[in-house]
C-alpha cells in the first residue's frame, strides 16, 4: 500500500512538472498522515480522507489524486485546524483546491504572515472542489504559513482542501482525481470512524480497550496456535520525543553517529528534559487468546514489558514464528520466549542492537516486521538511522 501511495505521489509530481515549469508541489495530501503540518482538534483526523466523507456516502468531486484534507471527521460538529510548516514565498502565485463551508474566518483556508491572515478562501457550501489562485507577488521573500481552519459546528461546518502548489502561472493545471483509486474501491465502516475498507469486507471489533485493555496498538501478528500478539506504544510523546518539540538539542542530534552519542545527548540536556520523564512508561507486547476456537478472544494479558530505557523507541513491529516473538523497539530487536506455555514471556534476548542513532521525527522507527519469500524477517526504518556491525 505504501509503495502504491509513493508511486502515485511521484506520478502526480511528474504530471505537474511536465505541464508547469516553475511550479513546486507543497502539499498534495496523499498517504497516511499530514507530514509536518500541525494538527489541532479532531476535525481533520490523523490523515487525509478519500473521496467519500467519513461515516457517510457523500462523495467529493473534482479533487486531485486519491485523497484530501477534510475537517468532516466526526461530522459538522467537529472542529480543528491544520497549519503548515513555515516557507518562503518565491513564486508569484499560490494555488490549491477547496470545498466545504462558506463561512469567513470559520471554514476557510488562510495564508498567514507573522501570525496575521493576509489571504483567505472559503468553500461554496458544496463538496465540488474549486480551484483558487492567490496573487502573492507583493509578498515574495516573506516567511509564511498555510492554515486550514474549521471553527464552525452547524450546517456546513467543515472545510476541505487539496493540492497546494507554488507556481508562476495564474491558471495552473491540476491533476484529476484518480479513477479506480481509493475513493472508488473503499467504503467506510461505522465501527471505526475514519477508517476505510475494501468494499464487500465485513468488519468486526476483535479487541478494544474496554474489554481487552488494548491501548495504542502499532502492529499485530498471530502465532502458530492462533494467539494474537499486539505491540503497544505507551511512550509515544511520553518518552519517545521529537526534534520539532526540542529544537535546543537539534544540532547534537544531527551529529549523533551511535546510540551512545544519543544517550550522551539526553544526559547533556537533562536539565531541560529530565531522564526520569523519559523513562516513566514502558512499551508493551500484549497477547490475546482464543482458547475455544470460536473466533473471539477470552483472555488478554501483558506478554512482555520493561522496554523503558531512555533510548527505547516505539514498539512498532511484532512477529511470532516457531516459538519466538520478535519485537522491534529501537535500539534493539528483541527475541521473546514463553518457555512454559502460560502466555508470559520467560526469556528476553537481544538479536541486534544499534538502531535509532538519532531522535529525529517520532514515528520514523523500526517498523513492520514481515516474513519474506527468502525465509527472512524483513522490516523498515526511517531517518532515525542505525549503526552496528553484524
Amino acid at each position: 500500500m505504501m509503495r502504491r501511495k509513493q508511486m502515485m505521489a511521484l506520478s502526480l509530481l511528474l504530471v505537474c512538472q511536465s505541464s508547469m515549469a516553475g511550479t513546486t508541489l507543497f502539499q498534495v495530501f496523499e498517504g497516511d498522515g499530514f507530514g509536518t503540518w500541525e494538527e489541532t482538534g479532531s476535525g481533520f483526523g490523523k490523515g487525509p480522507m478519500t473521496g467519500v466523507i467519513t461515516g457517510t456516502q457523500v462523495k467529493m468531486k473534482d479533487f486531485s489524486g486519491e485523497s484530501v484534507a477534510c475537517s468532516a471527521h466526526g461530522g459538522d460538529g467537529a472542529e480543528g485546524s491544520l497549519t503548515s510548516e513555515e516557507f518562503t514565498i518565491v513564486e508569484p502565485y499560490i494555488a490549491f483546491k477547496i470545498a466545504g463551508g462558506n463561512q469567513e474566518g470559520k471554514t476557510c483556508v488562510q495564508l498567514l504572515i507573522d501570525g496575521k491572515v493576509v489571504k483567505e478562501a472559503v468553500g461554496k457550501n458544496a463538496m465540488k472542489f474549486e480551484a483558487i489562485t492567490w496573487n502573492v507577488k507583493e509578498l515574495k521573500g516573506k516567511k509564511a504559513k498555510l492554515r486550514l481552519l474549521d471553527r464552525a459546528t452547524g450546517k456546513w461546518g467543515m472545510i476541505a482542501a487539496d493540492h497546494f502548489i507554488f507556481t508562476d502561472r495564474e491558471k495552473p493545471v491540476f491533476p484529476r482525481a484518480i479513477e479506480g483509486g481509493a475513493a472508488a474501491t473503499l467504503a467506510t465502516t461505522p465501527l471505526l470512524p475514519g477508517a476505510t475498507v475494501q468494499k464487500g469486507v465485513t468488519v468486526r471489533i476483535a479487541g478494544d480497550f474496554a474489554k481487552e485493555q488494548v491501548t495504542s496498538p502499532t502492529a499485530i501478528c498471530f502465532d502458530e496456535r492462533g494467539n494474537l500478539f499486539v505491540s503497544e506504544t505507551h511512550r509515544f510523546r511520553f518518552g519517545i520525543e521529537d526534534d520539532r518539540n526540542h529544537t535546543y538539542w537539534y544540532l547534537d542530534d544531527l551529529a549523533a553517529q551511535t546510540t551512545a552519542n544519543r544517550r550522551a545527548l539526553h544526559e547533556k540536556w537533562k536539565h531541560k528534559k529530565p531522564i526520569e520523564a523519559l523513562t516513566k512508561r514502558s512499551e508493551i507486547v500484549r497477547v490475546l487468546s482464543d482458547k475455544d476456537g470460536d473466533g473471539r478472544f477470552e483472555t488478554s494479558k501483558v506478554f512482555a514489558d520493561g522496554f523503558n530505557d531512555v533510548l527505547d523507541g516505539t514498539a512498532a513491529g511484532v512477529f511470532a514464528m516457531e516459538g519466538t516473538v520478535y519485537l522491534a523497539s529501537i535500539p534493539k530487536i528483541w527475541a521473546l520466549k514463553d518457555e512454559n506455555g502460560d502466555l508470559l514471556c520467560d526469556k528476553k534476548g537481544v538479536i541486534q542492537d544499534g538502531f535509532g542513532v538519532r531522535i529525529s521525527l517520532s514515528g520514523h522507527d523500526l517498523n513492520g516486521f514481515a516474513l519474506g519469500p527468502d525465509g527472512m524477517i524483513h522490516g523498515t526504518i526511517g531517518d532515525r538511522g542505525l549503526s552496528f556491525t553484524t
